[in-house]
């Protein structure tokens, strides 16, 4: 029976790689229900639009509500990947730090505030939260120019290097503030939402951006494996070795210390290499390890990453290994969990016979596919429909 075509829309987002993840989840879904589908920087009228959430763009904001306004009756689909947060009173998407990044957010967010025309002016809530927070901010200016100029005194490199630490973190926070207004701004014209993680759209309601009774979310979006494949390129060209990429916190970079210090005290260096930071630009010139490692980015950290899992599997071609067990969502079931040694030594032998670790894969991911599909089903009814 031949769907309804859907489009896919990524005209918000800068370039395709930053939504690659979600693109190949929402393309495998919509192929094994025989949805004709594109992708494409255009909205497309009279077919579902999902759109993948990124709404910092001035003009992206105008095209959208423009395109909502002139096609009230073609459904648009929107897919949240973070998650809302509030700390200190203050709400921001993915604000797990402390009350310094909260002083911060109420600084820029004023800012952000007055000069976008697309977001509401600041109101009496955030006036005075910014007020409140003036003294942390004023401690905060006190200590990082004396610590500057201190650092300063012995290596202008390093004072310049923590300058710059500094600015970055400013960027990463204003960046997420708006974020945080363009999906404000945005939301209601969205016909249906859908979840990247189970925790995504509670957190949403808790923190008061969405009623409870909102009817619009369809529910969580799964990765679905296509198990062949996974089997086929498992630890193909790979070499014996744990890997970990993305951001390294001081909290991911103590277990890699942990989980490297434990393959050399026990002698296991010539069978399984210690662990090593792949960077997102360099990971395709050539060199890649059997296992990645997924530890959370802080001790506190409250969230799995099941994109991030499914991504190791079905691209990367290696065995995820979690530090923590989350059970928020099922795709944690097909991964190692590091517990000690013994681990290391799991996964020596999954190294010395494919076989065993295809058999270990397989079974997991077929128990996972019939959850993921079962509740993607549930889901994409509501969004394609027979023509």
């Amino acid at each position: 029976m031949q769907l309804k075509k859907i489009n896919i829309y990524t005209g918000n987002h800068g370039e395709e790689y930053g939504i690659e993840d979600y693109l190949l989840i929402l393309q495998k879904v919509l192929e094994r229900k025989g949805c004709s589908y594109s992708i494409s920087t255009h909205y497309e009228p009279s077919v579902p639009n999902i759109v993948i959430d990124e709404f910092t763009n001035y003009f992206e904001n105008q095209k959208l509500s423009e395109f909502r306004k002139n096609n009230p009756d073609t459904p648009i689909i929107l897919v949240l990947t973070e998650f809302m947060q509030r700390k200190w009173g203050v709400k921001a998407l993915n604000h797990f730090a402390g009350i310094g990044d909260s002083a911060l957010i109420c600084l820029i967010n004023v800012f952000s505030l007055l000069k976008r025309k697309d977001f509401p002016a600041p109101g009496l809530k955030d006036w005075v939260l910014l007020v409140s927070f003036i003294p942390i901010l004023f401690v905060m200016g006190i200590s990082h120019g004396i610590q500057y100029l201190f650092v300063r005194l012995f290596s202008a490199e390093r004072a310049t290097q923590k300058k710059q630490a500094f600015n970055a973190r400013v960027y990463q926070l204003a960046y997420w503030n708006l974020r945080y207004h363009g999906l404000i701004r945005n939301l209601p014209d969205f016909n249906y939402i859908l979840s990247s993680h189970e925790a995504i759209w509670p957190q949403m309601v808790k923190n008061g951006v969405v009623r409870k009774q909102d009817k619009r979310h369809l529910g969580v979006i799964y990765p679905e494996f296509d198990i062949t494949s996974v089997l086929d390129h498992l630890f193909v060209n790979k070499q014996s070795q744990i890997e970990i990429t993305g951001t390294i916190t001081p909290y991911r970079k103590k277990w890699a210390n942990k989980i490297s210090f434990h393959i050399l005290s026990h002698g296991l260096h010539h069978t399984i290499k210690m662990v090593e930071h792949i960077r997102w630009d360099v990971e395709t010139q050539g060199f890649r390890a059997a296992f990645s490692l997924h530890p959370p980015q802080t001790a506190r950290w409250p969230y799995s990453s099941p994109t991030r899992i499914y991504r190791a599997l079905q691209v990367d071609g290696n065995l995820p290994v979690l530090t923590r067990y989350f059970g928020q969502n099922p795709i944690e079931d097909i991964c190692l969990i590091y517990h000690d040694v013994d681990t290391l030594v799991r996964m020596v032998n999954y190294w010395g016979d494919h076989e065993s670790a295809r058999h270990y894969i397989a079974r997991r991911m077929d128990k996972y596919n019939a959850i993921a599909i079962s509740k993607n089903d549930a889901v994409i009814k509501h969004i394609s429909v027979p023509v």
